[in-house]
Parts: structure tokens; sequence; C-alpha cells
């Protein structure tokens, strides 16, 4: 059974499946779908977490049709394929270019964008990496001088 079949139909956070009133200036008070917050496991007589998660859904799918503002890309067609990633927690902390006790990362991504940047703007690939370490250790004299504090 999937959260879909569970849930009721519902565009609107107001249960209304009319069209939406949209405010002209964006400044008034902002319609709230009055979310609860609750424990999980705490038997309660509240919507389910699936029944929440596809009412918003169903609003963002409404809402989407109406965009206009800030603008983003709402036709993300990569999502199907990065899916899978999602169910890792990767680390890439430290320097993507040196090795590390930590071997659950997705460096070799962050390298092969560094390198796209790389080419895109005409540096040298290696140069940047350099360029890099001599700021770090910049820094790392600026936070030893005893002089700043």
């Amino acid at each position: 059974m999937t959260p879909r079949s569970l849930a009721r139909r519902c565009l609107l956070p107001n249960g209304d499946n009319k069209k939406q009133n949209v405010s002209q200036s964006g400044t008034g008070p902002r319609m709230n779908l009055e979310l609860e917050v609750m424990e999980p496991g705490l038997k309660n007589d509240g919507p389910s977490l699936d029944t929440i998660l596809v009412n918003y859904l169903d609003t963002l799918t409404q809402r989407v049709n109406f965009h206009f503002g800030y603008p983003v890309n709402i036709c993300y067609d990569h999502y199907a394929t990065l899916a899978p990633l999602l169910q890792f927690h990767l680390n890439n902390c430290d320097d993507p270019f040196l090795q590390n006790t930590v071997n659950f990362h997705s460096k070799d991504f962050e390298v092969a964008v560094l390198n796209w940047f790389a080419q895109f703007w005409e540096i040298e690939k290696d140069q940047y990496v350099m360029e890099w370490k001599k700021l770090e250790r910049e820094i790392i004299e600026r936070m030893n001088d005893n002089s700043l504090y």
C-alpha cells in the first residue's frame, strides 16, 4: 500500500479543490497548512504521516502551476537518476585531493566539478589547487598570529 492510496485527495490545505486565491502583494498573512508535530509511536487521532506528506505533495503540485517569482528550476528531471544516492549520508569534509580516514564520500564527483569550473574559467587544472593551498596556509598563519588577539 502506498502513501498516496492512504491519503484522501486534497489539493488545497482547506480541502477545497477550487482555484486558489493568490495574494497580489505577497506581504499579507501566509496561509498555514496547520500541521502539528507529533511524537512518533504515540497514539493520536490526527492524520498519519503518510497522509500529511501526500497532502503536502498535492499542495506543492497544485502551487507549482502558479509559481511566479524567484527564478528556480521547477522542471528538475534528474531526481530519478540521483534518488538511489539519497540513502547514503556522504561526508565530504577535508581536502578532496588528500586521503583521509573516512572513505565514504563523493569526493571524486567534487573534484570533477572543480575540474569543470577550472576548465570553464580557463584555469590550469592544478593551479586552482595551489591557490587554495596558498589561501589555506595564509588563514592558518593568521590564526596562529598572536598579534590578532
